[in-house]
């Protein structure tokens, strides 16, 4: 097939080909080598600039056209949009549902913050047609600058809205030096070393169409963090919409408690990780590091705890106490059930979320749809810990029954204060680690009974003010 005369055909720099018609301004990715969607494309274009004049819009020289084949119930169509160079925006001639141009973000109101989401809907169309298109040089500086200031962000804060780490954004000032290099000629970005379909590919082309890419991302990342706006996102984990605890059920809070409050743990750092519905990649990947270095904890702590256990029951004198034995029993299914967790969390669950986002994301989404919703990742992450916990309890208990019902009063006088200081430091670091503190409460609650207490004291004694006769002297 040959390409129908007024449409040019080019190679995008990933490879996709797609054609562009010079003399109307048309960019689609439809074959117009053939003839039957080349009719229909000449429709398409003239309908478009005829919506365009109906709707009084002047259309600048610069203004593109794009057209897409769509299929809509199982009907033919055509989607389009014009982009403007000057404005760097696209728009359409006719209203226009902008939800899906939110993508997603709640609380958009002021024409500022659309402004971000059309920009962004612009870089996508330079990255998905670059071909007509260089990087202007007051655009390439801007860009620079913002990601030097992204840099800088990255290293003094630790909660910077940067996505990227701080290697990838060293490799990306690296490549828009090698473009400033350039000096930004025409004969550079047009010059032709080697030509598919008959169409000519820039040298600098593919680092061009990653800045186009690169700066998608940065528009993108200021219109989902509100950026100019009253309530814009200053630290990557701030939420807008506030934090809510609808979500934890009461099986929730029991588990917690079972689970000696690892899964609230897990959760609060689940949830500054995704704040509003939003993920950032370099914020993920060193949260999963982490998990994986819980993991490979927990696997050690649940080997050493197994072989306590097998040793333990090996003790004769254990098989004639059937308390200790069975603790013992329960420490050691706990410590097997905690490792059997942990393994696969590193075999299966670490694959789906170490890979793309959109993986990340399905897997997210499949677990709402269990009991405990969302919260049903931050309950298994804990499970691990909460089991092994679990076990060391077991076992300590199997070890307490040995201690008090064979020892002499001696060891059992030594034992038992040393016992007591062992379960108080160890259930102060669980209500710590929970955010309660006994010395708060118990100032609180004294505060409360001397406040009581003083209102009965002025109430009793007012009472007994009113029950004392009041005699009048007499006259003389």
């Amino acid at each position: 097939l040959y390409p129908i005369a007024g449409w040019e055909p080019l190679t995008q720099p990933e490879g996709a080909l797609i054609f562009y018609h010079p003399y109307k301004r048309v960019f689609t990715d439809a074959d117009a080598r053939d003839p039957e969607t080349t009719a229909k494309l000449a429709t398409a274009v003239e309908k478009a600039y005829k919506g365009a004049c109906n709707a009084d819009i002047f259309l600048h020289p610069s203004v593109e056209l794009v057209l897409e084949f769509m299929m809509q119930a199982g009907k033919e169509t055509w989607g389009y949009y014009f982009v403007d160079h000057r404005r760097r925006v696209i728009f359409w001639f006719e209203d226009y549902t902008s939800y899906p141009l939110m993508d997603g973000v709640r609380g958009v109101e002021r024409k500022s913050h659309i402004k971000y989401a059309l920009e962004t809907q612009y870089w996508t169309h330079i990255e998905l047609f670059p071909n007509k298109c260089s990087l202007p040089e007051d655009v390439a500086m801007e860009l620079k600058e913002l990601v030097m200031y992204t840099q800088a962000d990255s290293i003094t804060s630790a909660t910077s809205l940067t996505r990227f780490t701080s290697d990838k954004i060293a490799s990306m000032l690296s490549l828009i030096d090698l473009l400033k290099g350039e000096s930004f000629a025409d004969e550079v970005l047009t010059r032709s070393v080697s030509t598919l379909y008959g169409s000519p590919v820039s040298p600098i082309m593919d680092v061009v169409c990653y800045l186009h890419f690169l700066t998608t991302l940065l528009g993108s990342t200021k219109f989902m963090n509100f950026c100019g706006q009253p309530s814009a996102r200053l630290d990557v984990d701030q939420s807008l919409y506030g934090e809510s605890d609808a979500s934890k059920n009461m099986l929730f809070r029991a588990m917690n408690v079972i689970l000696f409050g690892s899964p609230d743990a897990q959760s609060r750092a689940f949830h500054k990780i995704l704040v509003d519905q939003n993920i950032v990649d370099a914020r993920w990947k060193q949260y999963i590091d982490k998990l994986n270095s819980d993991w490979n904890g927990y696997t050690i702590f649940s080997t050493v705890m197994l072989a306590v256990d097998i040793s333990f029951l090996a003790v004769p004198s254990i098989e004639t106490q059937t308390p200790a034995t069975l603790l013992s029993y329960m420490s050691t299914l706990c410590v097997m059930g905690s490792l059997i967790v942990t393994l696969l969390l590193v075999g299966h669950v670490n694959k789906s979320l170490r890979g793309s986002l959109t993986d990340v994301v399905s897997f997210l989404i499949g677990m709402t749809g269990s009991l405990l919703g969302l919260e049903s990742f931050p309950f298994m992450l804990s499970l691990p810990f909460g089991l092994l916990i679990w076990g060391i309890v077991f076992f300590a208990a199997a070890l307490s029954v040995v201690i008090f019902r064979t020892s002499g009063i001696a060891i059992i006088s030594i034992a038992y204060p040393t016992w007591v200081a062992i379960v108080i430091l160890a259930m102060w670091s669980v209500l710590a680690a929970n955010r309660i503190h006994v010395g708060s409460l118990l100032r609180r609650w004294l505060r409360i009974r001397y406040r009581n207490t003083s209102q009965l004291i002025v109430y009793l004694w007012n009472r007994i003010i009113e029950q004392v006769p009041v005699t009048t002297p007499s006259h003389v």
